[in-house]
């Protein structure tokens, strides 16, 4: 600001000096009166111009310190350009980068969640095999008795195959009388006709004789075909037993493999329920009929699979039961997949419950001479 109030100050004398100057030429009267004052004004003037040379050079180092000051601003200016294109980028950079975190944070928070649920399945799993465990624990302890019982019966089973050797070998010898027996029968037939050619007199006694030797004989060949069928137990030989109805006295249907299966299934898992319903769950919270409806078509793929010919008894025995596969877990985790979705599990009350029933069914009806294991080895598959 000084230096700017210099020049104003040199350039408003100069002007006064030419003006004064300019007004002084033409009066040359009194020139000769006015050289000395000339003189003091030039020696002002010479002074003004020294001052306004030296403002002037002072002007230029002034201009030339502002010139580097305002190179040094635009540098400056150009810098903080860059910095501000910069900080943008970084600004954009840092919004970006928030989205970022921000959606990451949502999908973390969905897996804590996630986490969360899972921890409290795998628990109540862990609670679930837990129980399990102390199940097959005394499952465990079961078999082993099991197996002794096993011993004991493949035991007897190896002295009941020596009986029907035995009995085998007296059928054979059986057949043989019986051959003997009809070689007799013809023999004497072929004497009975001579006899007949040549005595007439006496045709009614030997008629007579013919038809209680043809019946006594006839009664013998029956007897060791039965036994024989009793003793092999070949389940091509089954015993058909003709029931008539009392009303009409017409033959009645045999159901086929498939449709026994159903019934037996049907009318178990309803027994199954009705005693779990009434002894193990509470009135509020009793089977759902989805519930039993996935329990029927898990069972229709696990139960009843297969048949095994008992010879003692002379009938098929159809295995394994409803019980025994609730009992082991095979019925829920069958129904689990027909219970809503996939991933739904089975109520584990609802399991509980019926594992007690079954567990007593099973006690109460199980044959001690029924070895599964057996069973299983000559057992024959049933077509569903």
């Amino acid at each position: 600001m000084r230096e700017t109030v210099d020049v104003v100050v040199i350039s408003t004398l100069g002007f006064l000096c030419f003006y004064l100057c300019a007004k002084q030429l033409p009066d040359k009267s009194t020139a000769s009166e006015k050289v000395p004052l000339l003189e003091e004004r030039t020696r002002a003037l010479d002074e003004l111009k020294i001052r306004q040379q030296e403002a002037r050079d002072d002007l230029e180092k002034s201009v030339t310190k502002l010139e580097a000051q305002t190179a040094s601003l635009e540098k400056e200016k150009s810098l903080l350009q860059e910095d501000k294109s910069k900080n943008q980028s970084l600004g954009e950079e840092l919004a970006a980068r928030s989205k970022v975190a921000e959606k990451r944070e949502e999908k973390l928070k969905d897996d804590i969640q996630k986490l969360e649920v899972r921890e409290t399945e795998i628990e109540s799993k862990a609670k679930n095999l837990e129980s399990r465990e102390k199940e097959v624990e005394s499952n465990a302890q079961k078999l082993e008795s099991r197996e002794k019982e096993v011993e004991s019966k493949s035991q007897n089973l190896e002295s009941r195959e020596k009986e029907a050797e035995s009995q085998a070998k007296k059928l054979e010898g059986m057949e043989k009388e019986l051959k003997l027996k009809k070689e007799e029968l013809e023999s004497r037939e072929t004497e009975a006709e001579l006899g007949k050619a040549t005595t007439e007199e006496k045709p009614a006694e030997i008629d007579e004789k013919k038809e209680d030797e043809a019946i006594s004989v006839e009664n013998e060949e029956q007897k060791p075909a039965v036994a024989e069928g009793e003793v092999k137990g070949d389940p091509s030989e089954e015993p058909k037993e003709e029931e008539e109805k009392l009303s009409g006295g017409q033959q009645e249907p045999a159901l086929s493999d498939a449709e026994l299966r159903k019934k037996m299934i049907e009318e178990e898992l309803k027994r199954i329920v009705k005693q779990a319903n009434e002894t193990e769950l509470s009135e509020e919270d009793p089977f759902d009929d989805d519930s039993v409806e996935a329990l029927k078509k898990g069972a229709m793929k696990v139960c009843y699979l297969k048949k095994f010919y008992d010879v003692m008894k002379d009938e098929f025995i159809l295995f394994p039961s409803v019980a025994k596969t609730a009992l082991d877990y095979t019925l829920m985790e069958a129904a689990e997949k027909f219970y809503f979705d996939e991933d739904d599990e089975y109520p584990s009350d609802l399991s509980a419950g019926l594992r007690s029933v079954a567990l007593v069914i099973v006690s109460e009806e199980e044959d001690d001479d029924m070895d599964e294991d057996y069973m299983n080895a000559l057992a024959q598959d049933i077509e569903i």
